[in-house]
Formats: structure tokens, sequence, C-alpha cells
């Protein structure tokens, strides 16, 4: 018998209002699996997102979570903003999930150094958010969302703001340390390199209602070094998905899937 997939999306629409958003979205993800979604602005991407972490209801089809990600804590978010306490320091901020969780106060603590360290923020701990450089603070976020080890961190475009060398580097710390927990991502980013360098699939969306127009399986998958970005094989499939995301914003015609 097939393992059941961690996470399942069964023609899922959703609209605000008369507009509607989002239309027959299917897609199925296994435990450790880096999933990209691209696509035009006002797409829906965001709306995928808030729908698995249970923020938003679809109006129709059906969202299938594995019994991993019913559990408290089981799913990670990290949205566009760093979006932390600007009066706490990067460890507390770090903790916080775990205290809320019922963990007491010091171990919390203890678990948060350890992954600030992780993230090479170990002498950042006590910095505020002022403090920090703009990459400081999406590696806060992150340490956050990884925390309580999830089975599925959600990314709404995190890295969006960095200069190019701070987001290489970030896309790298952020895949060693997924890679060896095990934990899936979903990644939503305006970037074709970005969605083809970190993923094992990446799906392209139409113009609203935003559907999955093409999915491209990348054969690199957890093979990812730096070096790969300059290779051709890179700069081929990058080629490919800019070619079916160019076919999106033209005329949402569907492309067949690769």
């Amino acid at each position: 018998m097939a393992e059941r997939a961690l996470l399942r999306l069964v023609r899922v629409g959703k609209s605000f209002a008369e507009r509607v958003v989002l239309r027959d979205i299917s897609f199925r993800m296994q435990q450790g699996e880096i999933l990209s979604l691209i696509g035009p602005s006002g797409c829906g991407k965001t709306t995928i997102l808030r729908m698995i972490a249970g923020l938003a209801n679809p109006d129709t089809g059906t969202i299938e979570r594995n019994h991993a990600l019913n559990e408290k804590g089981r799913i990670g978010y990290v949205f566009q903003d760093a979006t932390l306490m600007p009066w706490a320091s990067a460890e507390a901020n770090v903790a916080l999930p775990l205290i809320l969780q019922g963990l007491p106060s010091k171990e919390a603590h203890q678990h948060a150094n350890a992954m600030l360290a992780k993230l090479e923020l170990g002498d950042f701990a006590c910095a505020a958010p002022h403090e920090l450089s703009g990459g400081m603070k999406m590696r806060v976020a992150l340490a956050r969302a990884l925390i309580t080890n999830p089975s599925l961190i959600l990314l709404d475009e995190p890295f969006a703001a960095l200069d190019e060398m701070t987001r290489h580097a970030l896309n790298d710390e952020m895949l060693k340390l997924v890679r060896a927990r095990g934990t899936s991502l979903v990644f939503v980013t305006h970037s074709v390199a970005e969605a083809a360098y970190l993923s094992d699939r990446v799906a392209v969306l139409s113009h609203r209602p935003g559907h999955v127009m093409a999915e491209f399986k990348m054969p690199w998958s957890c093979e990812q070094t730096p070096a790969l970005r300059y290779e051709k094989r890179f700069t081929e499939e990058t080629a490919r998905i800019s070619a079916a995301l160019g076919r999106a914003m033209d005329d949402g015609n569907l492309v067949g899937a690769a």
C-alpha cells in the first residue's frame, strides 16, 4: 500500500465576494518534499498557504492533512516580513512557540539558543530586532518556524527583500536544516531561479483564477550545492520554468505537465 501523503489538495477553489481567486487546485506532497509555487501576482499563492495552515477554508474541494499535521506546532509559517516581537530579544522570539506549548521557559530558551547558533546567530541571541539586519531578522523568523520541529513549513516570499548574496546564503542554510530534519516546505516566490534551486517540484500557477498550469520535477532533488546555480542544467531548467510562467502571464492557456 502506498504511503499516505503528508498533504493533499483536491480541486480546491476559493472566492472573495464575487472574485474567484483559485480554481481546481490539486497537488499532493510526501514527507520531506519541497514544493515551490510560482505565478503572476494575485493568482492566489498566499491564499493557498493560508488554507493549508487552516487560517482560511476552501469554498470547493478538500484539503487532506496527514495526522502528523494535526498536532499542535506541526505546521510552521514564515511570512514575507519577519513579524518579530519588537520588544523581545532574538532568543525570546524563537523560544516563544515552545513556551506556548508548555515547555519551561529555561528549557525553551536553551533550545532557542541552539537553533540560533545553527543559523549563525549565536552571538546575537540577546539582540533586539531593530539591532538586526534584514537577513538576520529572517534567520530569526526561520529559527522560530523550525523550533517546534514541524512536519511542514509554509514560506511566503520570505527572502524577497534581501540582496542576492544574502538570499543565496539563507537558501543554503535553510536547505541544510530542513533536509537534515526531513521537513516539508511549500515555498512561494516570484524568483524562478530560487524556486528551481530550492525545490523537488515547481508548480506554475495561471492568472486569477489561479490553477496549476504546469509542474516541473527538479533533477537535482536533495543534491543542491551553491555550484549548481552556475551549471548548464540549472540554466536549462530555469528557462523551461520561465517559459511556462511567461505563458501563464500572457494568456493562461493550459500547458502540459513536465
